[in-house]
């Protein structure tokens, strides 16, 4: 009794000529890609460095000019920190939208193809690029 149960699974159902394709269910949303979000920070901060060290005048150097910095010396300092300000801001603002992604996820239910469908699928695609 055990033995014909055993035999009666391990059949293979391309040999029984049935196929069966399971169905799963998937999450379906969409995700910021991080890395554009954090260069756009950078950038962002390295331009808010430029103006806070070219576009004001230092008002040191109109009193006593051996103790004033060089703009671009200010411009270094300032594009670290502003830089990474910018990056950091440019990641909360990608988790962010990530979080209203999530909320906005819906599930969908996929099949797998048969060959015969795949073969099609896949012809289909090669006619579309060509």
């Amino acid at each position: 009794m055990i033995r014909d149960t055993l035999e009666g699974m391990q059949q293979d159902p391309a040999s029984t000529g049935e196929t069966t394709f399971e169905q799963r269910q998937i999450t379906v949303r969409t995700a910021p890609k991080y890395v554009p979000f954090l260069v756009l920070g950078g950038l962002i901060g390295l331009a808010v460095a430029a103006v806070s060290a070219f576009g004001f005048p230092n008002p040191q150097s109109l009193s006593n000019p051996a103790r004033s910095y060089d703009p671009s010396t200010v411009f270094g300092f300032l594009a670290v920190l502003f830089a990474g300000v910018g990056v950091v801001l440019g990641a909360i603002a990608a988790l962010i939208l990530d979080r209203i992604g999530r909320k906005r996820s819906r599930i969908a239910t996929v099949q797998a193809l048969s060959p015969e469908e795949n073969r099609a699928a896949a012809q289909a695609e090669q006619d579309d690029d060509a």
